[in-house]
C-alpha cells in the first residue's frame, strides 16, 4: 500500500496502466496528461482524478486511498480486498454492482468512525470531497467501512453514496456515547426507521439538525435523547402517533431549549422520567397526554426547568410516584389544574424537592392509596392540605419525614382510617406549627419512629387512639418537644415499647394510661431521657416482659416507681437502671429468677438508692462500688 514515505512514482510507468478492481482486468491510456486517471474499488465508488493531481497529493500524504499499491516494477495496482467476497454480505452493502443503489447506516459503522468531529452525510463523488479538501491544505483520507465510503478532513467524518444513505429500522442506540461535536442528517432517508430507543444516548453532539426526519414512521423512543449534549432540541417534525413509551426521552439531557409542540402523543401511556434531571425551556402547547398513565419521576430532580403545567392533561395518570423528586424552584409550583381522579399513587411526589410555594388547591385525590413520603425531605413555605382528601390512602410511610416547613394544614378530610402503619410519619420533621387533631389512628398497628427526631416544640396527641397499637419502638426518640400529651393512649395490644423515649426532652412522661397486658420489650424505653417524671399507672403490670435492657440507662428522672413492674417472664435486664439519675428506685416485688438477669443493673455511676425484696438485685446493687464479676 503506498505510504506517505514512499518516493514519486515514474509517470510513464505508474500510469500506463492498472487494474480494474471492478472487472480485475487491465486498462490502457495513452497519457496520463491526456486522460484522467480513473479507479474503482469495492464494486461501490468511482473516483476520477487527475493522475498528476493524484500522485502529488498520495505522496504528499494528503489523500489515502485504501486497496491501492505500488508493484515491484513500480506500477501502481488496485488489489482485491481480502474480504472482497465477505464486503458483498455485508449488512451495508447492496448485492447489485450498480453504484446507486446506496448504503444503510449501521451501529457498528458509526462506532468505528466514531471521532470529535462533524457527521455529514454527502451523495457527492468521493473525489471531488477529497480534492476539494487537498486544494484547501486539509489532510484528507477516504477509506471503506463496513461497505460505506468514509471522507474524513481535519476537522469532519463525512459518510458518501452516489445512491440513497438509509437509516434502518432499527436505530436503537446507534449514536449511543458517541463524540461527534455536531451530527447533519440532511442527506439521509428516515423512511425505514422505527425504533429510536436511545439513538443518541450520552451523545456528546452540541447540534443535531434531523434533515427530513417527518418521513419516519417512529414506533418507540425510550431513552432517544438521555444525557445527549445537545443544546437546542427541536423534535416538532417527528411522526410520534404511534409511539406508547416516551420514559427518559429527556433524561439528564443538556439541552437548554426543548420544543415540542404539536406532536402526536395521543397513544403514549409513559412518560416516566421524560423530563428527570433535565433543565430545560420547555415548550409543549399542544401536546395531547390524555392517555398517558405513568408520570413516575417526570421531572423529578428538575433545578431550572420552565414548563406550563396547566398544559399537561393528567385525566388517565394512575402513578405519580416521585414526579417531582429533587425538584428545584424559587418561585411556585402549581399543580392546581392537574386532574388526579385515578391517580393510585402519589408515593415520594415532592420527595427532598426545594420549593417555595406549593399550590395544591383542591386536586381530587379520593382514588390515592399511598402517599408514603409524598413531602419527606421537602423544604418550603406553607404546605396546606385542608383541600386533599385522604379517605382511600392506606400508607403515609414517611409523609413529612424531614420536612422543613412554616406550618402544615392538614384540614378535616386528613382522613387517614385505613392506615395501619405509622411508621417515620414525622420523622426529622421541622415544622413550627401544625395541628394532629385530624389524625385517625385508631387502626394503626406500628408507630416505629413516627416523631423520631423531629423538632415540635409540643405534640397534643390526646385524640390518638392505640387500642391495636402493637410496636411504639423509637417513637418519640431524639423528640425535641418538651411537652408530650398522651391522654387518650390505650394499649392493651402493645408488645413492644423499646427506645420509646430515647434521648426524648419531654419534661414529664405520664403513662399512666398504658397497659402492659401484651408488652415485651421495654428495652432502652428512657436510655438518655431527659424526663425528671416518668409516671406509670396501676394497670402496668409486665407479666410477659422479657427484655428490659439499659431501660432506664443514664434517665434524668429523680425517682422511679418500679412496683407494677412483674420479672415472672424476665430473659434480660441488664443494666436496666445503669448510671440513671434517680434517687431512689422502689422494684416492689420485681424480683429476677437469676442473677445474670440483672447483671450490671446499676453500673458504677449509680449514686441513689434503692427499694428491693430481691436478693439478686440487691447483689448486683452492692457489687456496682466493688466492680462486676465476669460471669
Amino acid at each position: 500500500m503506498l505510504s506517505k514515505s514512499c518516493t514519486c512514482v515514474n509517470r510513464e510507468s505508474a500510469y500506463k496502466y492498472y487494474y480494474d478492481t471492478h472487472n480485475y482486468s487491465r486498462r490502457y491510456f495513452k497519457s496520463p496528461r491526456e486522460y484522467a486517471y480513473t479507479l474503482r474499488f469495492n464494486n461501490c465508488i468511482t473516483i476520477v482524478l487527475g493522475a498528476a493531481f493524484l500522485k502529488d497529493q498520495i505522496a504528499n500524504g494528503n489523500i489515502y486511498v485504501a486497496n491501492l499499491k505500488l508493484t515491484s516494477d513500480n506500477k501502481l495496482i488496485m488489489s482485491k480486498p481480502a474480504n472482497a467476497e465477505n464486503n458483498t454480505k455485508d449488512e451495508n452493502v447492496d448485492t447489485k454492482t450498480n453504484t446507486n443503489t446506496g448504503i444503510t447506516l449501521s451501529k457498528r459503522l458509526i462506532k468505528n468512525i466514531d471521532c470529535s468531529k462533524a457527521l455529514k452525510f454527502s451523495h457527492r463523488d468521493t473525489s471531488q470531497l477529497a480534492a476539494k479538501a487537498a486544494m484547501l491544505g486539509n489532510k484528507s483520507i477516504l477509506r471503506k467501512v463496513y461497505g460505506a465510503t468514509v471522507v474524513e478532513t481535519s476537522d469532519s467524518i463525512i459518510i458518501c453514496s452516489l445512491g440513497a444513505i438509509r437509516l434502518p429500522e432499527d436505530c436503537i442506540e446507534m449514536f449511543h456515547l458517541t463524540s461527534f461535536k455536531s451530527i447533519d442528517f440532511t442527506n439521509v432517508d428516515w423512511r425505514n426507521a422505527k425504533h429510536i430507543d436511545g439513538m443518541f444516548y450520552g451523545s456528546e453532539a452540541e447540534s443535531i439538525i434531523f434533515g427530513d426526519v417527518h418521513k419516519a414512521n417512529i414506533w418507540s423512543m425510550k431513552s432517544a435523547f438521555e444525557g445527549a449534549s445537545v443544546k437546542t432540541l427541536d423534535i416538532t417534525k417527528f411522526n410520534t402517533s404511534r409511539v406508547k413509551d416516551m420514559s427518559r426521552l429527556f433524561y439528564h439531557c443538556e439541552a437548554s431549549k426543548i420544543v415540542m409542540d404539536g406532536i402526536d402523543t395521543s397513544n403514549v401511556e409513559t412518560m416516566s422520567s421524560m423530563f428527570c434531571q433535565c433543565n430545560a425551556e420547555v415548550s409543549i402547547k399542544g401536546v395531547d397526554t390524555s392517555n398517558v398513565k405513568d408520570m413516575e419521576n417526570m421531572f423529578s430532580h428538575c433545578t431550572g426547568i420552565s414548563i406550563d403545567y396547566t398544559q399537561i392533561n393528567t385525566s388517565s395518570v394512575e402513578t405519580m410516584k416521585c414526579m417531582f423528586m429533587g425538584y428545584k424552584c424559587n418561585g411556585s409550583l402549581d399543580i392546581s389544574s392537574f386532574n388526579t381522579s385515578k391517580v393510585e399513587v402519589m408515593e415520594g411526589l415532592f420527595l427532598e424537592a426545594r420549593i417555595k410555594y406549593i399550590v395544591l388547591g383542591k386536586i381530587d385525590t379520593k382514588s390515592v392509596k399511598n402517599m408514603a413520603f409524598m413531602f419527606a425531605g421537602l423544604e418550603t413555605g406553607i404546605i396546606d392540605l385542608s383541600g386533599i382528601n385522604t379517605r382511600s390512602v392506606n400508607d403515609i410511610e414517611g409523609m413529612f419525614r424531614g420536612l422543613t416547613a412554616y406550618s402544615v394544614i392538614l384540614g378535616r378530610y386528613f382522613n387517614t382510617s385505613n392506615v395501619e402503619s405509622f411508621i417515620n410519619v414525622f420523622r426529622d420533621c421541622q415544622v413550627k406549627y401544625i395541628s394532629m387533631r385530624s389524625i385517625d389512628t385508631s387502626k394503626g398497628k406500628t408507630f416505629l419512629g413516627m416523631f423520631r427526631d423531629s423538632q415540635f416544640e409540643e405534640l397534643d396527641l390526646s385524640n390518638f387512639r392505640t387500642e391495636n397499637a402493637e410496636d411504639f419502638n423509637c417513637m418519640f426518640k431524639g423528640c425535641a418537644a418538651k411537652v408530650i400529651n398522651l391522654s387518650s393512649f390505650r394499649t392493651p395490644a402493645l408488645k413492644s415499647m423499646s427506645n420509646m423515649f430515647e434521648g426524648c426532652k419531654c419534661e414529664v412522661i405520664d403513662l399512666s394510661t398504658f397497659s402492659a397486658d401484651s408488652l415485651e420489650n421495654i428495652s432502652y424505653a428512657f436510655d438518655s431521657s431527659k424526663a425528671v417524671k416518668i409516671i406509670f399507672g396501676k394497670q402496668f403490670i409486665t407479666r410477659k416482659l422479657q427484655y428490659a435492657i439499659d431501660c432506664f440507662r443514664a434517665s434524668k428522672a429523680v425517682a422511679l416507681d418500679l412496683r407494677t413492674f412483674d420479672a415472672s417472664s424476665l430473659a434480660f435486664a441488664t443494666g436496666m437502671c445503669r448510671d440513671c439519675n434517680a434517687k431512689v428506685i422502689d422494684f416492689g416485688n420485681f424480683n429476677p429468677s437469676d442473677y445474670s438477669m440483672c447483671y450490671y443493673m446499676f453500673g458504677s455511676e449509680f449514686e441513689g438508692k434503692i427499694k428491693t425484696t430481691s436478693e439478686n438485685i440487691l447483689k448486683s446493687y452492692e457489687n456496682r462500688k466493688i466492680g462486676y464479676p465476669t460471669l
